[in-house]
């Protein structure tokens, strides 16, 4: 095992799209482990004043091709399932919108 599909899943791969058919599937990957803090932050900011939004999440590929992360999907209302303390993270986040008031 090992090599450089190790820890790699495919996303939406049905049947008929076999490996190595040449789809946009084989370009990408679903990574085992995000993307480095200072990128991922880097992401957040750009998405947050294109779409002007302060409480999202989004879902990233990462095209092998093209050795770079795409954007496939916005929430702009999230759940925020398996987020530890999100109760407190919220209501932080609340309290300083009220604050700069």
């Amino acid at each position: 095992a090992g090599g450089a599909d190790a820890g790699v899943r495919d996303v939406g791969r049905s049947e008929g799209d076999a490996k190595g058919s040449g789809g946009a599937l084989d370009r990408v990957m679903c990574l085992p482990e995000p993307p480095d803090e200072g990128l991922a932050r880097a992401i957040v900011k750009v998405l947050s004043d294109t779409l002007n939004l302060s409480l999202f999440n989004a879902d990233l590929v990462f095209d092998l091709e093209q050795q770079r992360y795409i954007v496939i999907d916005v929430n702009y209302f999230p759940s925020y399932d398996g987020i530890r303390n999100s109760h407190d993270i919220m209501l932080r986040y609340l309290q300083s919108l009220i604050n700069k008031r």
